[in-house]
């Protein structure tokens, strides 16, 4: 059994010559939805605990987006973006969106959304108020279609990106959280975003080991006659959204699956996802599988970890009875890794692999869904329309990047 880490070509804009910041974070957000409420304390929460924060609260508005906002997104090291109701009927802060997340491919800024007061499956698939005014901008816009088309695609891509729901619960806690997560970055400005799973999540930074310098960055297929199963996890207010997607060595949709639990934290969702990523795989007779996710927590957990030497009568002893288990919120982290361990000896050979999060781009979408959605769901050979694209995507992504 080996616990690997892929380490493949490709490697994060951040890794080229370090960029020096003149905020720490910028702030983009609906104005008339939240510049006096949610935004405005999560603002001055930010400069209390002295987190160098850019807001427009005076710039001139024109036709188009400023330079002076041009030039305040690509001096902030982090872009927090608050989709609220309105957010895309305006033209405005859907140019800096594009900005940001430009910043975000050529110069490694990090970016997290928050959806306050809306799902995030709504602004992926420009659903409701966000497909309303695409299609009002599309009206407007007649003669410029191309960026019209941008911004739907920077919404999908920014909606795809972990970050915070914001619904029902305690603004003010829910801001102080948020600032925290913020802070321990700011501080440990060593720390990738974006080749950590929801490292924002975390509170005692110490204990998580540093990612490999080079992740796999582009999905790519598994060794001829081996299945792989990608899985990743999503959390909300004691819920979590588990998914994970089989494709095997052509690159062919196999199966999928996504349902929401009863969990305690982000880890225990992602260690519960690939319990579930191994059930998944026993289910469809595979006995060659690589697991793939973006948690270092997970891999380095079955890395340090062993499994009770009497795991065969703690354990579950069947992988069709799932259920039970995964929704107990009691579960603990280190019970779901010995579980892991356990079941990973039943296959002649499997592997978990840490890869980076846009390898895993399914499995995310996939464990967002199932947060929206109480009913477990199960593909098997065809794909739900959802997923279709990003899986046609990684498909050719794969067989570009290929060498047989």
């Amino acid at each position: 059994m080996a616990w690997s880490t892929d380490a493949a070509a490709g490697s994060s804009p951040s890794s080229s010559i370090p960029i020096s910041y003149k905020y720490d974070v910028f702030l983009n957000f609906r104005g008339e939805d939240t510049r006096t409420t949610f935004t405005s304390h999560l603002y001055t929460a930010l400069r209390n605990k002295g987190i160098k924060t850019f807001i427009d609260n005076g710039l001139k508005r024109g036709e188009v987006i400023s330079r002076a906002l041009f030039k305040a997104i690509n001096e902030s090291r982090i872009s927090v973006i608050v989709f609220s109701e309105n957010y895309a009927a305006s033209t405005w802060c859907l140019d800096e969106l594009v900005e940001i997340l430009e910043c975000r491919e050529s110069k490694g800024q990090m970016v997290r959304p928050i959806f306050y007061k809306v799902k995030p499956s709504d602004v992926r698939h420009l659903r409701g108020a966000f497909g309303e005014a695409l299609a009002q901008h599309e009206l407007d816009f007649k003669h410029d279609t191309i960026t019209v088309r941008r911004w739907g695609a920077a919404l999908s891509e920014a909606a795809n990106l972990s970050g915070w729901p914001c619904m029902d619960q305690d603004e003010s806690r829910f801001i102080k959280r948020i600032v925290n997560e913020i802070a321990d970055q700011v501080s440990n400005p060593e720390l990738s975003l974006d080749e950590i799973r929801d490292p924002l999540m975390v509170t005692a930074i110490d204990l998580i080991p540093s990612p490999p310098s080079v992740l796999q960055v582009i999905w790519s297929r598994p060794a001829e006659g081996h299945l792989k199963v990608n899985y990743d996890g999503a959390y909300t207010v004691r819920k979590g959204g588990l998914g994970m997607v089989a494709r095997d060595t052509k690159g062919r949709f196999v199966a999928a699956k996504c349902r929401l639990v009863n969990v305690e934290s982000e880890d225990g969702a992602v260690a519960m996802a690939a319990l579930e990523a191994l059930c998944l795989a026993k289910e469809l007779g595979w006995q060659r599988v690589c697991f793939e996710g973006d948690s270092v927590r997970i891999v380095n957990a079955l890395q340090t970890s062993t499994a009770s030497e009497d795991s065969d009568t703690s354990s579950i002893s069947s992988f069709t009875s799932f259920s039970s288990f995964s929704s107990s919120s009691s579960s603990s982290f280190s019970q779901i890794i010995s579980e892991i361990q356990y079941m990973s000896r039943r296959f002649q050979q499997s592997t978990f692999s840490l890869v980076h999060q846009r390898a895993n781009v399914v499995a995310e979408i996939l464990a967002t869904h199932a947060l929206s959605n109480p009913e477990d769901n199960h593909w098997i050979l065809k794909p739900p329309t959802f997923i279709e694209s990003n899986l046609a995507k990684e498909k050719y992504d794969s067989t570009s990047h290929y060498l047989p």
